[in-house]
């Protein structure tokens, strides 16, 4: 299942090879950087708990969470008519644009996404919706109301808390042995939109990768199980901090695809892997260290 949002870093193309190298047995699901949510509402779990630092990402999961799907529906095409908005009417994305920073609806902000960009979404200092319009491309197609949908109904029928914390708030005292932390948080050797500090929140950096291991490690102490996503290496950078603080734990290469061409990535240029702190029966092999 897809997320209703193009959240730059998202797992959605991972997933056929995340799912399989998680617990197979999870009592609660705590994502604590959900972003778009694709890999949560995947995730097989009696119970979840989804964060992230990103309130409007956060009040808009909330929305579809307790609104019927018609009144949503009815809410994104009264703006859609009302503001005339197409693939060329950046005339009225601008007015929808300045009428949710006025007013701030977590449904007028889906509309805006729907036609922004890239579909993506960006916010000022002010905290400011200003990502550009999507021009001969972006629109709220027949597709993207199908998924939304299905994504909507999911949600409706689970037991998900959704919440907008720093992950150092949410406290380890909640969980037990039974449960499983996801972590997927902004990459800090990485260039995104999503770690530039440009997008109405801080930036990722040092202090908060540290506190991350930390958390985690912490998180082991007590028995309970957790698996990272991160990048070790990327464009000719390292991520140095991650290659120690890992070596305690075990890490397992993915591979992700060139969205262009649809090949794996060279490993040189691009290596992701799934951090975890559990034995891995994936079939054919369990995990070692790979330091």
């Amino acid at each position: 299942m897809k997320s209703p949002l193009n959240y730059v870093g998202g797992k959605y193309k991972l997933l056929p090879q995340l799912i399989p190298l998680f617990p197979h047995r999870i009592e609660t699901f705590a994502d604590l950087f959900v972003g778009g949510c694709n890999v949560a509402v995947n995730v097989p779990a009696k119970q979840y708990l989804c964060n992230d630092l990103n309130t409007p990402i956060i009040e808009l999961f909330q929305v579809f969470q307790s609104t019927p799907i018609s009144s949503i529906l009815e809410h994104i095409d009264a703006n859609i008519q009302h503001y005339h908005l197409t693939k060329q009417n950046e005339e009225g994305f601008l007015a929808l644009r300045a009428y949710y920073n006025d007013t701030r609806h977590p449904l007028d902000f889906y509309t805006l996404t729907c036609y922004s960009f890239n579909y993506q979404f960006r916010f000022n200092a002010h905290m400011e919706y200003n990502n550009p319009f999507g021009r001969d491309r972006s629109h709220f197609s027949d597709r993207m109301r199908k998924n939304l949908i299905a994504f909507t109904t999911k949600l409706q029928t689970v037991n998900m808390e959704f919440t907008s914390k720093n992950f150092r708030d949410i406290s380890l005292d909640r969980f037990t042995p039974a449960d499983f932390l996801y972590c997927d948080p902004p990459y800090l050797i990485a260039s995104g939109t999503y770690n530039d500090g440009m997008k109405g929140f801080t930036d990722w950096n040092k202090e908060h990768e540290i506190a991350l291991y930390d958390y985690l490690d912490r998180a082991d102490a007590r028995g309970l199980r957790f698996a990272l996503s991160n990048i070790l290496s990327h464009k000719g950078k390292e991520n140095e901090l991650l290659q120690r603080w890992c070596r305690k734990y075990r890490a397992i290469d993915l591979c992700p695809k060139n969205a262009q061409t649809g090949y794996p990535i060279n490993k040189q240029e691009n290596r992701e892997v799934l951090i975890v702190n559990y034995g891995v029966d994936n079939g054919n092999f369990i995990t070692q260290p790979i330091f």
